[in-house]
């Protein structure tokens, strides 16, 4: 391939996909998060010509801000950069790519050393549980004395690893810091899986959503279960309240999570179709389906499109899989006008919906909307930890936006 002729960076929330040629109708070889910068070496009809794991790929420029002079390798580390640094942060997020909008992986320790192989645009590129992994550099300093080999965030240290634990509570509160006086900062449902850092005196450090905090060590479990005698504790659980008083899901997986997200989701063998890049459908069905049924995740559901045939070849999960999965699971579903959906959500139910290019998506995406109140909508967003304006959307510019809503009771 001829040198690169500029850089681009990607400016979609949802991701850009990479396709084999320079059509939206042509196969999509995977997909670059937010962030992401890649070299490109053609600028033709509104198509980037870039290098996509060894092979040509395409991307649109639209969702993309350009700049001429290509490096040696923006979408890579850079050559020559190695060594090792301390983690300095409390706890560091380790990401699948080198951008904030990228799939937290994992998290390393305060303290931690670790070797690095590369470096790009403020990040440090790592070997995490036998993956490539990126870290922040300002949370860091270069660890005098250490060895570059051997010092990488692989399984085997207690100063970084954690241990799965589910959730015995019909659901749990998870606080700011460890004790009743910190504030509550979501909730977890029965069953739940959470990563578990360290427990003092009775609380757990957990990772939840793109941070850290902490829930009553008492009602987690090495292994899954049913609800706890006591049913929730005034230290840590508490009963979900109705959709229309704006609680969330008390499940909201996401579809980069481990241990689905790096899978294959595909219906004809397409390795770079994963959970991560294209199981919207199957995770946001899941967040419902689970919240009456703990043992369903992404992946259950995901193994159940590909059974239906509900995985399309290229786009992701057809629009009937919506009802077809709350079915299969004893809810009752109906396809309902955004008008009757926002009324459904204010009694307490909840939805899953699909939408067009706009705020949440620039192509499809599911999402699962919890509550309405005031003329806002509000959503949990399966593919995402963060939004530029959050997860509400004007009831409005919804309705320009939705291709599909559905009502589960």
């Amino acid at each position: 391939m001829a040198s690169a002729i500029g850089t681009a960076k990607v400016k979609a929330n949802s991701g850009l996909n990479v396709r084999a040629k320079a059509s939206t109708s042509a196969k999509k070889l995977g997909c670059l998060s937010n962030g992401t910068t890649v070299n490109y070496y053609s600028d033709s009809n509104g198509w980037l010509q870039i290098k996509y794991n060894g092979s040509n790929g395409y991307i649109s420029k639209q969702y993309t801000s350009v700049t001429s002079g290509g490096t040696s390798g923006a979408s890579s580390a850079s050559s020559g950069a190695s060594g090792s640094v301390k983690v300095t942060a409390s706890a560091l997020n380790v990401r699948a790519s080198n951008s904030t909008s990228s799939a937290i992986i994992g998290s390393l320790s305060k303290g931690k050393v670790v070797s690095y192989s590369g470096e790009s645009n403020g990040w440090l590129k790592i070997s995490y549980n036998g993956r490539v992994g990126w870290i922040s550099k300002q949370y860091t300093t270069p660890a005098s004395g250490s060895s570059s080999s051997g010092s990488s965030s692989s399984s085997g240290s207690s100063s970084s690893s954690t241990t799965t634990k589910y959730v015995t509570a019909s659901s749990l509160n998870v606080r700011k810091g460890p004790g009743t006086n910190y504030g509550k900062i979501g909730l977890l449902s029965n069953g739940a899986a959470v990563s578990v850092y360290s427990t003092s005196n009775g609380w757990s450090k957990i990772q939840y959503g793109s941070s850290t905090g902490y829930v009553s060590a008492q009602y987690l479990s090495s292994s899954r279960g049913s609800t706890s005698s006591s049913g929730s504790s005034s230290s840590g659980g508490s009963s979900s309240s109705s959709g229309g008083k704006l609680n969330p899901h008390t499940v909201n997986y996401k579809q980069y999570a481990n241990p689905w997200g790096p899978k294959m989701y595909s219906n004809h063998g397409d390795k770079n179709q994963t959970y991560a890049s294209s199981a919207c459908g199957p995770t946001a069905c899941a967040s419902i389906v689970a919240m009456r049924n703990s043992s369903v995740t992404p992946e259950t559901l995901g193994k159940l499109a590909l059974a239906g045939g509900y995985r399309t070849y290229n786009d992701g999960t057809a629009h009937s899989f919506v009802p077809y999965a709350g079915q299969k699971y004893g809810f009752g579903v109906s396809k309902v006008s955004v008008d009757e959906g926002c009324k459904q959500l204010a009694n307490g139910k909840y939805a899953v919906a699909v939408m067009r290019s706009g705020y949440w998506t620039t192509g499809g995406h599911y999402i699962t909307p919890y509550a309405y109140a005031d003329g806002i909508v509000y959503v949990d967003d399966p593919g995402h930890s963060s939004r530029p304006n959050g997860f509400k959307q004007a009831k409005s510019q919804f309705k320009n936006e939705c291709n599909g809503f559905w009502v589960f009771s």
